[in-house]
């Protein structure tokens, strides 16, 4: 029995779409942009064998990954999805290196904070120590 729909692998083939068709679930015919990337970059027989070997509880997953780097291949003819890991991986270690250098400025201000907490209780602990003037020369009375 065919469905009333094709699924967008079947529309893009121009063929019936059947019961057990392994793309319908994946590739609904409401959405033939999704079907058309991973066919441009890994051809529909290639797709069909991929998930054949997969179990279905994980084809989902596995289109939504086909998809993904099917997208990162159409933006990155070169490296694809490789080239986005990298760029975030520059990033994260330009932020790591910021993290480090607002971490060693702080480092430095608590030193310094540090330094004038201890210089302004010596001197009011300095204060304290001097004898007033209600006190004899000697300090005694």
């Amino acid at each position: 029995m065919a469905r009333p729909s094709p699924c967008a692998s079947c529309k893009r083939r121009r063929r019936r779409c059947a019961t057990d068709c392994i793309f319908a679930p994946y590739f609904p015919s409401d959405d033939p942009q999704k079907f058309a990337v991973v066919h441009k970059v890994f051809g529909t027989s290639n797709v069909r064998k991929m998930l054949q070997e997969l179990p279905v509880h994980q084809r989902g997953y596995a289109v939504r990954s086909l998809v993904y780097e099917a997208k990162a291949w159409a933006i990155d003819r070169v490296y694809g999805c490789v080239g986005y890991i990298a760029s975030l991986k520059n990033q994260l270690a330009e932020a790591q290196n910021q993290v480090s250098e607002l971490q060693k400025q702080l480092d430095v201000a608590q030193a310094q904070e540090l330094d004038l907490n201890h210089a302004a209780n010596k001197r009011n602990f300095d204060l304290n120590q001097r004898p007033s003037r209600e006190d004899g020369p000697s300090g005694l009375n």
